[in-house]
């Protein structure tokens, strides 16, 4: 059970479907569901992805001045992830404001993301997440996504488990969590996928291996990876995307997830490298 909860987390992060499945078990087992809060709505799809920056009559300035004050906030008072709730809301209106200023067409769509897609990618804002690691009293940081030009894409998510769950042994109480996998266009549009076929666990690493094999149990956690995958819940509206953020919906729970470029100018971490797999 502590390995299916685990390995749920790499997709909570890059595919983002099994933490939902699995948070109600989660909550229901700790007493905690009730941290995991009704989800806020998003506004309606159709007036946030497609658009682009001569559809909203340039907004340029705009969308610059906003990216401003998204780093600061991102930053200040530390770095993500992010809980606190003023902070987060006024994150959640500057996103909401930027998908309206979306400078790419169809975003979700090959033509739109190739330009931005190959490279690595950091989770900047989550709260889903956040909440996940309340209930569960676990750290989720950094969460990694490394994508190639030819549709593969890797997750690493460190963790590591918080009071009164740290009094585990070294080797599991921390570690990373990694899926492997491909991206996609599911309708040359808005929609993006992406579908797990691997997974793997290192337990008390310092990074994660740079591949299954080098796994912890590896037979035993790559079976388990692929039995809670689910391709039916692996869509995801990509809202907002350019050079350096990436903007983009879990239907299931209408949360936002904000992923900037390792090296861009959103990369608040500066020069500290992740210690995820395949640098």
């Amino acid at each position: 059970m502590f390995i299916a909860l685990l390995l749920a987390l790499p997709s909570c992060s890059a595919a983002l479907v099994q933490v939902t499945r699995r948070a109600a078990l989660v909550g229901a087992c700790t007493g905690g569901a009730a941290a995991l809060s009704a989800p806020r709505r998003r506004p309606a799809l159709a007036a946030l992805v497609g658009s682009s920056s001569e559809a909203n009559g340039g907004g340029g300035a705009q969308r610059a001045q906003l990216l401003n004050e998204l780093q600061q906030l991102l930053r200040e008072p530390t770095p993500p992830p992010i809980a606190d709730p003023t902070r987060s809301a006024r994150i959640d209106a500057i996103l909401d404001t930027l998908c309206t200023l979306n400078p790419t067409a169809r975003p979700g769509s090959v033509d739109g993301y190739r330009p931005y897609a190959e490279g690595t990618w950091r989770v900047a804002f989550a709260p889903h997440i956040s909440k996940l690691s309340s209930v569960a009293r676990v750290r989720f940081d950094p969460i990694i996504y490394r994508l190639d030009p030819n549709g593969r894409i890797e997750s690493n998510v460190r963790y590591a488990l918080l009071p009164p769950f740290d009094r585990t042994p070294p080797r599991v109480a921390s570690g990373w969590l990694s899926t492997l996998g491909r991206y996609g266009s599911r309708d040359g549009e808005s929609t993006s996928y992406v579908e797990w076929e691997d997974a793997w666990w290192n337990p008390g690493s310092e990074a994660a291996s740079p591949s299954p094999t080098g796994g912890a149990f590896a037979p035993v956690v790559s079976s388990i990876g692929r039995a809670g995958f689910v391709s039916s819940f692996a869509d995801f509206p990509v809202e907002y995307l350019d050079q350096d953020l990436c903007v983009f919906v879990f239907p299931l729970s209408s949360t936002r997830i904000a992923a900037v470029r390792q090296g861009g100018r959103l990369d608040v971490w500066g020069d500290a490298e992740p210690d995820g797999a395949s640098k």
